[in-house]
């Protein structure tokens, strides 16, 4: 063998050792970043540790595509075949499969191209009004009812009167269940009835069923779709029952007033075209408000006066006011500082105004351009509980009134509960909550944590008296004592199977849960 074909020879070990190094340098530096995003405190804290993981394995697996090209040392032709057999495995698996929503944490939910989307295999519900018995009585909420988004008070806690001592405990029988259309909306229930929105198809829908049996009763149906990958399609808010009527705003800003015993239409308005406002980013998703004669809604992506109040009995318009852009958290009314007062959640603020005419109180500025969800919570003594996820955190505000003026007051702001999609309850002085996911609990004194628990992922939950009933994400619900001392699981029901973003509803004995697929009914041990 000649000198230079011996050199040659010498050369190829260290050639193929260089090429494994490279490997190795990129399988390092993949596997160093994907490790620091997943244990990383401040993308934990921002919810961003989903999306930064997927980001990171793309990037993984572009460095390997880099070095199967460029430094593998096969032929060209080897390169070649092998780059364009991963190309088309790419292109084939993105023909076959479509994005179908997302989950709370960016992770993509896939499905095959040509299944159908389920609403659209569901039947359709034209409008459909019922018979009313002569001098039949208006329906009217009870004292057991479930009448509005987060119950009587709007304030995520619901009476246990009816409940067995030890309720939690089941068993929980299921009264029945029936397909739903697609939306995030909540089952509201007054007397025999039960309400929800849907989407099926093309049309937009208000449903009334026997709360005893899940049977149809009467639809209304409006020709509007709103879709959008992220957030998906349909309505989200959840109807509001009063005086005998269902109030309902669908996702592209349609307000109806209807007759909760038949459906009739008593009045309609499109918020969002009166106003001007284009529509928000993932759809009208606050729940209407009724108090006293009027129904208050938030408006859409302007500054231009983000809400409104109209008349209960005509839908003329009382007032708008604000000046902020709407979020996608509902409107709350409680008294501060010695005045009624009408609490809304802004894009960049917190704002309360006068009932009856909108001026605004007082405003207390939180900027953020990320999504507010969160229905502020009245917290007793003039302060006001609020919570955004993202990264913003929760804050104490006190409000106080000097001779005419109004103040907010930050009597503590921290990072201790992030509510992303859900709302915190207040029980004996502790609120809980989902901080990104995972359930915590943090006192109202101080603002200091109690404890953080296990996620149920972007799920919602009430208290139902002292029990915490989580709807979780996957699903299925769990039961956990409201206790400062610490997580304790009560239970669990087994619920539904697929993404889950709809509040529940209890209503007596009654508990209904559902998503864009299916509601189901259980009946809870009873006294």
């Amino acid at each position: 063998m000649n000198d230079a074909a011996s050199a040659e020879s010498a050369a190829r070990p260290r050639m193929a050792r260089w090429r494994i190094v490279v490997l190795a340098i990129f399988l390092l530096l993949g596997g160093g970043l994907l490790a620091f995003v997943r244990t990383s405190e401040a993308m934990a804290v921002e919810g961003q540790t989903t999306a930064m993981t997927i980001l990171s394995v793309l990037a993984t697996l572009l460095l390997l595509f880099l070095w199967l090209l460029v430094f593998s040392g096969f032929t060209l032709k080897r390169r070649l075949l092998a780059g364009a057999a991963v190309v088309a495995a790419g292109m084939g698996l993105r023909a076959m499969l479509r994005v179908e929503g997302f989950y709370g944490d960016i992770l993509p939910i896939f499905t095959w191209r040509w299944a159908p989307q389920h609403d659209y295999t569901l039947p359709e519900l034209p409008a459909k009004t019922a018979a009313a018995p002569e001098n039949a009585a208006p329906v009217v909420p009870g004292t057991q009812d479930f009448p509005q988004f987060l119950g009587p008070k709007r304030d995520g806690i619901v009476p246990d009167e009816a409940l067995a001592p030890e309720w939690w405990r089941g068993p929980f029988a299921e009264k029945w269940r029936r397909p739903t259309g697609a939306g995030w909306s909540g089952w509201v229930t007054a007397g025999p009835y039960a309400y929800t929105q849907e989407q099926r198809g093309a049309s937009e829908l208000v449903v009334c069923v026997k709360l005893a049996s899940g049977e149809e009763v009467w639809s209304h149906a409006d020709e509007a779709r709103f879709s959008e990958t992220m957030g998906g399609d349909g309505p989200r808010a959840t109807p509001t029952l009063d005086g005998g009527n269902v109030y309902a705003l669908g996702a592209t800003g349609i307000l109806n007033c209807l007759d909760a015993a038949t459906g009739k239409l008593r009045w309609t308005k499109n918020v969002l075209a009166e106003s001007g406002h284009p529509n928000l980013e993932w759809g009208k998703s606050a729940s209407p408000l009724v108090h006293n004669g009027l129904v208050y809604v938030t408006l859409g992506a302007s500054p231009d006066r983000g809400t409104a109040a109209y008349r209960a009995e005509d839908g003329s318009l009382a007032w708008r006011g604000g000046a902020d852009e709407a979020s996608y958290s509902s409107p709350v009314i409680g008294t501060l500082g010695g005045r009624e007062q009408l609490v809304v959640f802004y894009m960049e603020s917190v704002a309360g105004h006068a009932p009856d005419t909108g001026a605004v109180l007082w405003t207390h500025e939180w900027k953020s351009r990320f999504a507010k969800v969160a229905t502020p919570v009245f917290a007793g003594n003039g302060t006001v509980f609020v919570s955004a996820g993202y990264g913003l955190g929760c804050r104490l505000l006190k409000i106080e009134q000097t001779g005419e003026a109004f103040s907010a007051k930050v009597l503590w702001n921290n990072l201790q509960m992030k509510t992303k999609f859900t709302n915190a309850v207040l029980v004996d002085g502790h609120a809980y909550g989902l901080d990104e996911g995972r359930l915590a609990c943090v006192k109202l004194a101080d603002g200091s944590r109690a404890w953080k628990g296990e996620s149920y992922g972007q799920g919602q939950l009430l208290a139902v008296g002292k029990v915490l009933l989580i709807q979780e994400e996957s699903g299925g619900v769990a039961l956990v004592a409201a206790d400062p001392a610490g997580e304790k699981v009560l239970g669990r029901i087994d619920a539904l199977k697929t993404k889950t973003w709809n509040y529940p509803c209890v209503s007596g004995r009654m508990l209904l849960v559902r998503n864009d697929r299916e509601t189901i009914c259980f009946e809870l041990p009873g006294k």
